[in-house]
């Protein structure tokens, strides 16, 4: 596999792949997190070294297929010269804190107000539609104020939107437009291993109890009795907010949506495989695998890792079974 990674400091760039060590690993996350890429070098002090620093940017192409682009936020060195670098995408910029008070606005104008504000790249922004309700979004992480946008729009419209860094401009798409001619098969040759699993430890419920405030005892409530008796009492119990009260959505109907939500056993999935240029997170993907608890659906990755070592490319996706 061709591997170019491209530093550029003082508009100078230089291809540093060849002084390499170990693995080359990249990032992607369907939410709440930059993209990111870390390395190593070995620093060669009887030659002359390309030098490169904080804020300098770095774009990383694997068969010419350009797969990140962003910036040097940590530099490390060994006494045998050994440069490790860890990067980010624009994303990481959205960790920032502001204030917005905004109204008439969809989740895709929103974003784009935000990459003006803060001199990010703009790339391909799907239009969401939903206009948002009045809202003040106050001290707040920008990544927080859009993926609040992202589920009030979800919640009202029923769509999906995924924020992703396409080689340093920032893309919004519905999720249904990411999918990808890709088959993770059990039986397949690329792929090398999986982890499936199914449990009711942690995010799992039967009966739902909302109380009205934490000075009463007076709650809605709703259970399945045919998991508890199979699984036990697993309580889920919430304080409603004054929000909650005013709205209206208070009710025995909002206990039972949690409990229709929560009453099942979770799963998750990590495939490893050999590595496609062409996936990142929110890449919807055909899964089949055979055995107990078969497996045959598309599926969201939710995070993907890819290593790039001695000529080799593979990938771990963490997939998202239940999205």
């Amino acid at each position: 596999m061709a591997l170019e990674l491209i530093v550029t400091h003082n508009n100078e760039s230089c291809d540093i792949g060849e002084f390499c060590v170990g693995s080359v690993k990249l990032c992607y996350y369907k939410s709440g997190e930059p993209s990111s890429l870390e390395f190593s070098v070995a620093r060669d002090l009887s030659e002359k070294f390309f030098g490169f620093y904080e804020g300098d940017s770095v774009g990383l192409i694997a068969d010419g297929t350009k797969m990140f682009y962003g910036y040097i936020f940590t530099k490390s060195r060994t006494k045998e010269q050994i440069i490790t670098v860890k990067a980010y995408d624009q994303l990481r910029y959205l960790k920032n804190k502001d204030t917005y008070i905004y109204y008439g606005q969809t989740a895709s104008s929103l974003l784009r107000l935000i990459i003006d504000d803060y001199r990010l790249e703009a790339g391909e922004i799907e239009e969401s539609g939903y206009v948002l309700p009045e809202r003040i979004e106050s001290n707040q992480s920008l990544f927080d104020i859009i993926l609040t946008a992202v589920s009030l729009t979800k919640k009202a419209a029923g769509k999906e939107f995924i924020l992703y860094d396409d080689y340093g401009r920032l893309c919004f798409k519905n999720k249904e437009n990411m999918e990808l001619p890709l088959l993770a098969k059990e039986e397949m040759d690329g792929l090398i291993d999986f982890t499936y699993v199914t449990s009711i430890d942690s995010g799992t419920y039967n009966r739902v109890k909302l109380f009205l405030s934490r000075e009463e005892s007076s709650c809605f409530s709703a259970e399945d009795s045919e998991t508890i008796d199979e699984w036990g009492i697993l309580q889920y119990t919430e304080v409603l907010t004054r929000e909650n009260l005013l709205s209206g959505a208070a009710s025995a109907e909002m206990a039972q949506s949690i409990l229709a939500e929560k009453n099942r056993r979770t799963q998750s999935l990590v495939i490893e495989d050999v590595g496609d240029t062409t996936v990142r997170a929110g890449s919807r993907i055909w899964v089949c695998l055979s055995g107990e608890g078969e497996i045959a659906k598309t599926a969201y990755v939710e995070r993907t890792v890819h290593t790039f070592e001695n000529g080799l490319h593979r990938m771990k996706l963490n997939i998202d079974l239940e999205g």
